[in-house]
């Protein structure tokens, strides 16, 4: 399988397992022009998050997780959390990938601020979860809103 299939595959892995977890999400699949940067892999429907997952591997370098979660900064909606998840070698189940956040998302998503209001906070080390414990947080946090059924009472 070349990479960017696997690429693909990792990316359909992680949007279903959010979109189990009752956080939709969806492919972003328009890529950037040399004009226009890309934006990201996934959107989360009901959460400020974008997502760029990648499959690789071997464990990235700390500057090379420095520079992919810089390179993200620039991709997301302005506002969104950014979620750099790499696949973990051996690892089929999403939510045991790691998720890799910059300092001042990191700070933002466990002190429950979607807004993004918080000013100052600089960490320049990439901050690493898994998948599911940010999933945890966003659920429990008030990242995300509450869906809403348009069909009325229909389950």
């Amino acid at each position: 399988m070349n990479s960017q299939a696997k690429g693909k595959t990792a990316e359909l892995a992680v949007a279903k397992y959010l979109t189990r977890c009752g956080l939709p999400a969806r492919r972003h699949v328009r890529t950037g022009t040399r004009d226009v940067a890309d934006e990201g892999d996934i959107r989360l429907d009901t959460a400020p998050v974008t997502i760029e997952v990648k499959n690789h591997a071997q464990p990235f370098s700390q500057t090379t997780l420095i520079n992919l979660l810089a390179k993200l900064d620039v991709q997301r909606r302005p506002g969104d959390l950014g979620l750099l998840v790499v696949k973990r070698a051996g690892a089929a189940d999403p939510a045991l990938w790691r998720c890799w956040l910059s300092g001042l998302d990191a700070s933002r998503l466990l002190s429950n601020d979607p807004g993004g209001t918080q000013a100052g906070v600089w960490v320049i080390d990439p901050v690493g979860f898994t998948l599911a414990d940010v999933v945890r947080v966003l659920i429990l946090g008030d990242w995300a809103a509450e869906l809403v059924n348009p069909f009325g009472d229909a389950p």
